[in-house]
């Protein structure tokens, strides 16, 4: 399943629960669970190979949409710094122990043209999974509104990568049959076919393409496992309550 480069994700909302166990006025446990969701589109032009005898393929237009959704689990410790005034506090926070699950989407669409008919689109949608480890480092503060209640916002830096995708599901449509093997498609020795449909299992991988001796076959070169970077900056503000 070939897709394109698209622009990286840009800053989005992300929801989430925190609990803390406070030990004493100075230190606590911390607990925390969110998700953020983000989506980026890229478009190009691609040739449109339709069999493994053609000589000529049409540029038709193609766009791939990657939706990723994380999930982070942190457990941690929070360090309240004495100040003078009883209803604010501002701490230390760090998620010492940080748990990520990343889900990805990819459709592509492209527009098939034929002779015969009227151009027609045709989509595939793959599902791809991998989990992966994180730490979080930032500062706080937390103004009470009551004994109960209080606002709060949070600043960290995280680290963390999510170094394997394994796909989960791939949905073609339009076409039933996978490309035909290298043996049929008139590649030259060390020429690999066109790449065969993803599989369940696999891992999700990336690398430079380039045409080979004829259309239909591939030369790709410098094949690495797909990546979530999740590293970044994190803003929150919340609301806590106190029992």
């Amino acid at each position: 399943m070939r897709n394109l480069e698209v622009p990286s994700f840009e800053a989005d909302r992300a929801f989430g629960l925190e609990l803390m166990r406070e030990v004493n006025r100075r230190h606590a446990f911390v607990a925390t669970l969110n998700i953020w969701d983000g989506e980026t589109t890229g478009n190009d032009i691609a040739p449109q190979i339709t069999t493994a005898t053609a000589t000529t393929f049409d540029q038709v237009p193609r766009t791939s949409r990657y939706n990723v959704s994380i999930t982070n689990l942190w457990l941690g410790w929070r360090y309240h710094i004495p100040i003078v005034e009883e209803k604010s506090r501002v701490y230390f926070d760090i998620g010492l122990i940080g748990l990520a699950y990343g889900q990805m989407t990819i459709d592509t669409l492209l527009r098939v043209t034929d002779p015969a008919a009227e151009p027609f689109p045709v989509a595939s949608s793959l599902e791809a999974e991998g989990w992966g480890f994180t730490s979080r480092w930032g500062f706080g503060g937390t103004y009470f509104l009551k004994n109960w209640i209080a606002i709060s916002f949070r600043t960290s830096y995280i680290v963390g990568k999510i170094s394997r995708l394994k796909i989960r599901r791939f949905f073609p449509s339009g076409f039933s049959a996978d490309p035909p093997p290298e043996s049929q498609t008139g590649c030259q020795p060390g020429e690999p076919d066109l790449q065969p449909r993803p599989q369940e299992g696999e891992v999700v991988t990336y690398g430079e393409v380039q045409r080979g001796g004829v259309p239909t076959c591939e030369i790709r070169s410098d094949v690495r496992h797909l990546p979530l970077e999740l590293d970044g900056v994190e803003g929150m503000i919340g609301i806590h309550f106190y029992f």
